[in-house]
C-alpha cells in the first residue's frame, strides 16, 4: 500500500480496493487506518473466508476505473511506477484489453514475464514458450471486457486460466507485454501463494479443482 501512496500519480486518477477476506491477523485494523487517512483507498470486508480468488472477484465487482490490476502481498511497485502506468495507460492507444508489465525478484533479481516486448496472440499465449522462467508479472485489463463478458475467477492458483480468458474473449485476442520493470515479485514471503504452488499437499489438495476449472473452460 505505501508503495501506491508514495508514487507521485494524481490520486483522482486510481482507487486502490483492499480486499479483506476475514483474515485472522491485524489486516483489519491496519486498513481502517490508511481509509481513514486517504479518502482513495476502498475497503470490501468478506465475513468470512472465501479464498483468493473470491477476494479477487469482490474487488473487480466494486471497481469503477476504466482498467484493473491486482497486486497481492508479496508484491510492491517500485517509486513512481504506478504514475508511469498510469501515463503510459492514458497516452498511448492500444488494441490490446491486456497490457502486461515485468516484476522483477527480490531474490534473484531476475525480470519476470515475457521474453520480450512486443503484442502476442493467444496461440502463442497457450504454448508459453514467450515467458521467462517466472512468469508472475503485472496484469492490467480493462474493465469493460471483465464486465461485458462477465469473466471471473475460478478458484485460487488459477491466475492463467483468468487472463487466457480474458485475451479469448477480447476484440483482438493480444495482450501487450511492455517490458518496463514496474515493482519487486517478493519471494521471500513464507506464505505467498508461490511458496504453496511448490508445496505437494497444496498441489494436491488444487489439482482436481484445478483440472475440472480448465475442462470447463475449454
Amino acid at each position: 500500500l505505501d508503495s501506491l501512496i508514495e508514487s507521485k500519480v494524481s490520486k483522482t486518477e486510481i482507487e486502490i480496493i483492499v480486499v479483506n477476506d476475514n483474515s485472522d491477523d491485524d489486516t483489519l485494523r491496519i486498513i481502517l487506518n490508511y481509509i481513514q487517512e486517504y479518502s482513495y483507498i476502498h475497503l470490501k470486508n468478506h465475513e468470512y473466508n472465501q479464498g483468493v480468488h473470491e477476494a479477487r472477484n469482490s474487488g473487480m465487482d466494486q471497481a469503477k476505473g476504466k482498467w484493473i490490476c491486482f497486486i497481492d502481498g508479496d508484491d510492491y511497485l517500485l517509486y513512481d511506477e504506478l504514475d508511469f502506468i498510469v501515463r503510459f495507460l492514458l497516452v498511448n492507444s492500444t488494441k490490446s484489453s491486456l497490457v502486461y508489465f515485468p516484476y522483477e525478484t527480490s531474490d534473484s533479481h531476475e525480470k519476470t514475464g515475457c521474453v520480450t516486448e512486443g503484442t502476442y496472440s493467444i496461440g502463442q499465449v497457450f504454448g508459453e514458450s514467450i515467458f521467462r522462467p517466472v512468469k508472475g508479472c503485472l496484469p492490467l485489463v480493462e474493465r469493460r471486457l471483465i464486465q461485458n463478458n462477465m469473466i471471473k475467477w475460478y478458484f485460487t492458483n488459477m491466475d492463467s486460466l483468468f487472463y487466457r480468458e480474458c485475451i479469448f474473449k477480447s476484440e483482438d485476442k493480444t495482450l501487450l507485454f511492455i517490458d518496463h520493470v514496474v515493482g519487486i515479485y517478493d519471494r521471500s514471503t513464507e506464505n505467498s501463494l508461490s511458496k504453496m504452488r511448490s508445496d505437494f499437499k497444496h498441489i494436491a489438495k488444487y489439482s482436481n479443482k484445478k483440472f475440472y476449472c480448465y475442462l470447463k473452460y475449454y
